[in-house]
């Protein structure tokens, strides 16, 4: 009976909104306590019964039993009443509200909550409950409210078993200790409901009854909860945006501020994290919290860093979001903070690395933050860059996720800003070496490109630095274009060197530090030296502007050391780029190479020989060691690449050894003709103009030595009668060429050696005027008629031993001074073609001393000597015949008695006696005749026309 009337419902109130007592219905909860109350009752009775006691004793099970309703039947009560009192509250302040205006009034009010403050929250069921949240009914009611000395709200929640309340949420004007506060279940969720109230006035959101679950405390009170938004929900991003935009502006401050409490929205935009006082001094619950964490922001289960994290991601998010102010890029979508790294360097300087995603929404790509420097807006930092982001799956790159480079503090002035500095090869060190090469390529190109990562060639303990980084151009840029950005790029880069290495028409390597080091020993990675050789001088041929259209330069393929401490490196030359154009670089590409020497090599790919010195040494002794008995090759001085300079007659017949005054021309025609003494062959000398003086000392090692004009007619006739007897000595045993006769009948080579071969190239000056007949003057004149018909003879003569000699072995050796190119105009291209050509001493231009076809090469190579310490004597060019003109340094044999001695063991060969070939003197007039000489002479027909060479 006692449990009946308890669960007996009361009646209503007597004002306007009905509220009634609480049922207290019967529960599971409530029987155990009564079934122990009235065993208890029942034990009582029955041991009162054993000891006669009353009889009345047997009621007391009845009697326990209902006890534990009555703590239930009280609390119904204690809820009445503060139900009445919310009713009387709101009803008053609603009567004094004469501009309210709402469809309906409330037909119901329940469950009020009692704050420790003074704080009061109770239900109220109304028609149209969007309209009683509504601004307008806040603020009709609330002046009455605050009279009383109280503020109130009006919030929603989202409840399928009360579709037609609102919450009603009163609150003392006076606001307590937000620690208090946070101590007060009631009280902490009504100023948090006025809070999402009042912001949701300010920004156009329902006003929302929240939720709040303690996940920390402080010396054992509440101090930090999930906070859930029961009602309608906000827009989570705006909350974030709008409701905490950092200001304490009274009713337009952030939520929280009236209240003394902080507020963070969860990533996963759903609920939010609310705390009061210090929050490093709040012991978290880590694991109640971490239940709700949003594990794709951070897998972390501790709470603290979890709302750490929080912090930084709204920070970054700001910082984002003033860089990219008043462009057309979004803040980057998420920041993934487990997989950050921090990279200290050596120096101490640091560097942390973040994975950054993009919203997935859009056209943008990570290259377009990359093309932007944010630094200032990160704090004036020292790195604040956007580097790609591999695809692990494919190895390629992701398009909407990029890496975020940041120097941690910001301002780093120790942090290396150029390649040069940038030394070692630790993870920091690699990792600032993509930023800076990563920076430069979006600020020197039209679009970024996708960096890669770096590799330090150096050995660690090395002095030097130099990186290689492979780089994908983006955006339509080709290597052409890299190419033509190169000193732009190098500068921002602050690398000395800087080489490109092509992989293909988009893909490049670069190659860039402060200096390239020749030691190998001194790289990590020889290939690495080896590669860097390469790129070195395929640089150079860009920096020479030998370059094809697609930005390639030739390609150093093939690299070997040759002698002299040369290096000799074959070439690819890339289609688009002729091999003229190549070679009208060469000097060009050698001094950006670094080298003070170049040379081309005959070989069938482009091949160079490269020295940082000149390698030919300023004398050359002659090595007569050298000297192959039973052939015709005639060494007669030193190469570049340390091979002896050789006439060879079999290749070229015949040789003209031209210079300029004092370079010691005379030395290459005085070793040539030792040379063929020492081989066993016939040697003439022949000077019609300075008397052969540099071969008088070994004058008796030759078979002639004529030293006037009519000698060497003389000489010149027997040349031609010997050819033809060789040649008929020839045709009468089987034919072919000398080499063929049998030893016994067979002739010694001839080696006929004329000097100053200019004075035959023309005639001499014109006859004087005679117009008094005076004798003296015709004489003078015939004697230039004959001396101009001898020349024209021994012109002849020499015109047939170039073009017919060759197999008779004769050959002839002309020594000039420097020729002009219409000195050799008159001479045929046959008999220039039966030319070598040695050429001694510096001359603006090699035209008519070297063949037209290596004339530029030529003039290169004396303008090359020239910037490398100039032509020291029996310095020059030599050029076989069909050959390569190259720079030798000739051998000296020695002058006047030093030259005898060294051929003093040489044979000493009788005369050949030219008396039947020498001219007959010119007529005279006025003079005595000379007395006939008995010896016949047989003298050739002198033309007077020129003779053709």
């Amino acid at each position: 009976m006692f449990v009946c009337l308890a669960a007996e419902r009361s009646r209503g109130g007597d004002g306007p909104y009905r509220v009634k007592r609480r049922s207290v219905t019967w529960s599971k909860k409530q029987a155990r306590p009564s079934l122990i109350l009235a065993g208890v009752g029942l034990l009582a009775a029955l041991t009162g019964w054993a000891l006669d006691a009353p009889a009345w004793l047997f009621g007391l099970p009845f009697l326990l039993a209902p006890l534990p309703a009555w703590r239930a039947v009280k609390g119904a009560g204690v809820a009445y009443r503060a139900d009445r009192d919310s009713e009387r509250m709101l009803s008053g302040w609603i009567d004094a509200s004469h501009s309210l205006k709402v469809a309906a009034p409330p037909t119901w009010l329940s469950d009020t909550k009692l704050g420790a403050h003074g704080e009061r929250l109770f239900r109220l069921r109304v028609g149209g409950r969007q309209a009683w949240v509504d601004k307008s009914v806040r603020d009709a009611i609330r002046p009455a409210a605050q009279a009383d000395g109280y503020d109130i709200a009006f919030t929603l929640e989202e409840d399928a078993d009360h579709p037609n309340d609102v919450w009603v949420d009163v609150a003392p004007m006076d606001r307590p200790d937000p620690k208090t506060l946070a101590a007060d279940p009631v009280g902490m969720v009504v100023r948090c409901d006025m809070e999402d109230a009042r912001l949701g006035f300010n920004y156009s959101c329902w006003p929302a009854h929240c939720k709040l679950d303690q996940v920390g405390t402080v010396d054992g009170k509440p101090a930090a909860f999930k906070w859930t938004i029961l009602g309608p929900q906000p827009d989570w991003t705006r909350v974030r945006l709008d409701w905490l935009r950092g200001s304490t502006d009274g009713e337009l401050g952030d939520w929280g501020t009236l209240i003394g409490v902080h507020m963070l929205v969860d990533p996963s935009f759903g609920f939010g994290w609310v705390w009061v006082g210090d929050r490093k001094a709040i012991d978290f619950d880590d694991r109640t919290a971490s239940k709700w964490f949003n594990h794709d922001f951070s897998a972390t289960r501790s709470a603290a860093h979890y709302l750490d994290l929080i912090d930084r991601w709204g920070a970054d998010e700001s910082a984002w979001d003033t860089a990219l102010d008043g462009g057309k890029l979004p803040v980057p979508a998420a920041f993934y903070y487990d997989n950050e790294q921090t990279l200290e360097a050596d120096d101490g300087w640091t560097l942390t690395a973040m994975p950054v995603a993009l919203p997935g929404k859009g056209s943008y790509q990570a290259l377009d933050y990359m093309a932007l420097d944010v630094r200032p807006s990160m704090g004036d930092a020292t790195v604040a860059d956007a580097l790609p982001m591999r695809n692990p799956r494919d190895n390629g790159w992701f398009t909407r996720y990029f890496t975020w480079v940041r120097s941690d503090p910001a301002f780093q002035p120790a942090i290396p800003a150029a390649l040069r500095d940038l030394k070692g090869d630790g993870p920091a060190e690699t990792l600032m070496a993509r930023v800076i090469v990563s920076r430069a390529c979006a600020s020197a190109l039209k679009r970024p490109a996708l960096v890669g990562d770096p590799v330090q060639a150096a050995a660690p303990d090395a002095d030097w630095t130099m990186w290689r980084v492979p780089i994908s151009l983006t955006g339509g840029v080709t290597a052409a274009d890299a190419r033509k950005a190169q000193v732009r790029l190098q500068a921002l880069a602050g690398a000395d060197v800087a080489w490109w290495r092509w992989l293909d028409a988009g893909t490049v390597e670069l190659w860039a530090g402060d200096r390239f080091c020749d030691d190998e020993d001194e790289w990590e990675d020889p290939d690495d030296y080896r590669t860097a050789l390469r790129l070195r001088l395929s640089a150079a041929w860009a920096a020479a502007k030998a370059v094809a259209p697609d930005g390639r330069t030739p390609e150093a393929m093939d690299i070997t050391p040759a002698p002299g401490g040369l290096t000799r490196v074959g070439f690819d030359i890339p289609t688009g780029l002729s091999r003229e154009s190549v070679e009208a670089s060469m000097d060009d590409f050698a001094a950006n190479a670094g080298y003070s020497y170049v040379a081309p090599v005959t070989a069938t790919r482009f091949t160079l020989l490269l020295g940082t010195h000149d390698p030919l040494p300023d004398r050359a002794p002659s090595d007569w060691t050298l000297l192959k008995p039973g052939t015709r090759v005639l060494p007669f001085g030193v190469q570049a690449d340390g091979r002896p300079a050789v006439w060879d007659p079999a290749v070229t017949p015949h040789l003209l050894a031209a210079g300029t005054t004092g370079s010691g021309k005379s030395s290459v025609s005085v070793t040539l003709v030792c040379a063929a003494l020492r081989l066993g062959f016939q040697v003439a000398v022949a000077d019609p103009s300075k008397g052969a003086n540099d071969f008088r000392p070994i004058k008796d090692h030759l078979v002639a030595f004529c030293d006037t004009l009519p000698d060497t007619y003389a000489l010149a006739q027997w040349m031609v009668s010997e050819m033809h007897r060789r040649v008929a000595l020839i045709k009468a045993n089987g034919g072919g060429d000398l080499f063929d006769l049998p030893a016994d009948i067979r002739p010694a080579p001839l080696l006929v050696q004329i000097d100053e071969f200019n004075s035959l190239l023309g005639r001499s000056g014109g006859k004087l005027d005679n117009a008094l007949g005076d004798p003296d003057i015709d004489n003078a004149n015939a004697r230039i008629d004959w001396e101009n018909g001898l020349r024209s003879t021994i012109g002849n003569d020499i015109s047939q031993i170039l073009t017919q000699a060759r197999s008779a072995g004769i050959m002839l050796l002309l020594g000039a001074q420097k020729l002009r190119a219409e000195d050799v105009k008159s001479m045929s291209p046959t008999a220039l073609g039966m030319l070598g050509r040695v050429f001694l001493g510096l001359a603006d231009n090699t035209a008519g001393n070297i063949s037209q076809a290596n004339v530029r090469e030529a003039n290169r190579l004396l303008r090359q000597a020239a910037k490398t310490g100039g032509m020291p004597k029996g310095r020059g060019l030599y050029e076989p015949l069909g050959g390569q003109v190259r720079m030798v340094q000739c051998w000296w044999s020695g002058a006047g008695q030093e030259l005898a001695d060294a051929c003093d063991g040489l044979p000493r060969p009788a005369q050949i006696d030219l008396s039947r070939f020498r001219p007959p003197q010119p007529r005279t007039v006025g003079v005595a005749a000379p007395v006939p000489d008995d010896t016949p002479v047989e003298a050739a027909q002198a033309s007077e026309e020129d003779w053709d060479f």
